[in-house]
């Protein structure tokens, strides 16, 4: 740069540099300084996933509507304590079959045969239309195209093959690229639509650029020795030897040209192509004593889809929780961030994980799932490094590395019994009601008004008889049983409500109740009717390996105390 060099200490001819007004140091505030990590994470370790009630369902001494449904869904997780690592979740709900197709590399003249695969399979026919489209590869000249065509999966069938006829010809080209895409499924979900497909040239002479370059390299070394040779001159004695080596070293070069310019680089495979829905990042303090968790929902996530993850860390504290930087004590939906202060116990031995690992775990909970609207999750995760080096700063996708998602074998299912004693009457407005208003009134709380999803309930009815005077919780009970009904599928139809769906069920209740008590006429004063309700998943357009018609909720000790129903 500077043209003017000499021994002498002089002024530059080009560079100058101003004295400040004054020497005072500029205070510039705080600078983040970001630390990207060049090595490939490890992908994190899923330990356990559960269903378990939520503990409001058993509060108070009133059945609530806005409760007694909820469910939550824990998974742990473990992974190195890492600050430029963030876990990147996904958790399905009422997941259904899932479509994928796979990419396909194949020479020119054959065919190129991607598989559609179904997982896992379903009980229904399951229809999905593809067709090509063109990448750098064009149809006709250098593939058959296909039009937009159907493709079914019979009931149990998990995969199908597509071909794709490839043309040859004779001139020298660049590798080129078509796509397969899945469409307008029914009956399942397109989980990956596009299938990638990648014609080799097999007319093209040119070595590709790894061979060259592994070439350069090895013979390199020793051409290197033949032209030290000239450091001393070209004599009769080397030039034979220096010659053959120039030579040699301009075919390597002209070798490693040539074939820089038809590469074309390899597309990196993406660790998953399926979506996030939540980011977790952690922050320690710099003397290692707090610890702040960040739970931030993507933009794949719809606001109404988002829910309230907590995060339990074995050895920490929870201090404080804040909601979109607004302390509070019970985050709500929706929400930009939630942020859990942690501070380390003083003595955390013996607490430092949940599970028998060394590693650090954590545990997550997402609250208050009603079980009819989410009646069964899948968590999954992945390790995402160097995402969010400085904050609000999105980091260069050439120093993120993501390993692939890690997630449980099968989907988790909640069944949660409900056996705290609760009292029926209290429902309503007033105790005494008639036997029709009393199941009125139970619906109303144990059912959700708008049906969103079909699912089955199933009612039992004991009389029960106090053997005891005592009207407290543990007073002995002499039951006999009145009625068991079968299974009622409960689901949308037009635009009728939960209370006119359930309607002819609820009379037909009252209906047998009533016959059975002017046939035994039971005791009235200490007697009661001890009522279990028992909800189940409906497998409506999922097949029963997805959704078994499985039990979801059983309450089981609903009382209604003879004296408190009234004639019709």
């Amino acid at each position: 740069l500077e043209d003017n060099i000499n021994t002498t200490n002089s002024t530059s001819s080009w560079l100058n540099f101003i004295q400040p007004l004054n020497d005072d140091p500029n205070q510039i505030g705080d600078v983040q300084i970001p630390i990207p990590l060049r090595d490939f994470p490890l992908p994190p370790s899923l330990i356990s996933h559960t269903a378990i009630p939520d503990p409001d369902s058993f509060a108070g001494d009133i059945l609530s509507a806005e409760d007694i449904r909820d469910w939550n869904y824990v998974f742990l997780y473990e992974h190195p304590d890492v600050a430029q690592d963030t876990i990147e979740c996904r958790i399905e709900y009422n997941g259904s079959s899932k479509l994928t197709i796979n990419d396909v590399s194949l020479k020119e003249g054959g065919k190129a045969v991607f598989t559609i695969t179904l997982s896992p399979p379903s009980e229904q026919t399951v229809t999905v239309y593809y067709q090509t489209q063109d990448g750098t590869a064009k149809a006709p000249g250098d593939y058959t195209a296909i039009p937009k065509t159907l493709l079914e999966f019979d009931p149990g069938e998990t995969s199908k093959e597509i071909e794709v006829t490839v043309n040859s010809d004779d001139v020298v080209e660049n590798n080129e690229t078509f796509t397969l895409v899945l469409s307008n499924a029914v009956n399942a979900e397109i989980a990956d639509p596009v299938g990638v497909g990648t014609i080799i040239d097999t007319t093209n002479t040119i070595d590709p650029l790894l061979d060259t370059l592994v070439r350069f390299n090895n013979l390199y070394p020793t051409l290197a020795s033949d032209l030290k040779a000239l450091e001393t001159g070209l004599t009769d004695d080397n030039q034979t030897t220096v010659t053959s080596a120039l030579s040699a070293f301009a075919t390597l070069a002209e070798d490693v040209a040539r074939s820089w310019q038809i590469w074309q680089p390899i597309a990196i495979a993406q660790a998953s192509r399926q979506t996030v829905h939540y980011n977790i990042d952690e922050n320690l303090s710099a003397d290692q004593e707090t610890k702040t968790v960040i739970i931030t929902p993507t933009n794949n996530l719809p606001v109404a889809d988002q829910q309230v993850l907590d995060i339990e860390l074995p050895g920490y504290e929870l201090n404080e929780t804040r909601q979109n930087d607004v302390t509070t004590n019970s985050p709500t939906v929706p929400y930009t961030t939630i942020e859990y202060d942690f501070t380390k116990l003083l003595d955390a031995t013996g607490v430092e994980t949940f599970g028998e690992s060394a590693l650090p775990d954590r545990k997550v909970t997402v609250t208050n799932l009603d079980v009819l609207d989410y009646q069964n999750a899948w968590g999954a995760i992945r390790l995402a490094r160097n995402k969010n080096l400085i904050d609000g700063r999105e980091t260069n996708a050439a120093f993120i590395f993501q390993t692939p998602e890690v997630r449980f074998k099968n989907r988790i299912t909640p069944l949660i019994v409900n056996d705290k004693r609760w009292d029926i009457a209290d429902l309503g407005n007033t105790r005494s009601k008639t036997l029709t208003q009393h199941l009125e009134e139970l619906f109303k709380v144990l059912l959700p008004a708008i049906i969103n999803r079909p699912y089955d309930i199933r009612i039992s009815c004991q009389y029960a008889f106090a053997l005891a005077s005592n009207t407290n919780d543990e007073e002995l009970l002499a039951s006999l049983p009145v009625l068991l009904t079968p299974r009622f599928t409960v689901q949308k139809s037009g635009d009728s409500t939960m209370l006119q769906v359930t309607q002819q069920l609820r009379t037909n209740i009252v209906r047998e109740i009533d016959n059975w008590q002017t046939q035994k006429n039971p005791n009235q004063t200490r007697g009661r009717y001890l009522f279990s309700f028992s909800l189940f998943s409906n497998p409506e357009n999922v097949s029963s390996t997805e959704n078994p018609n499985l039990p979801l909720l059983t309450v089981e000790n609903l009382n209604l105390l003879l004296t408190d129903i009234i004639e019709e």
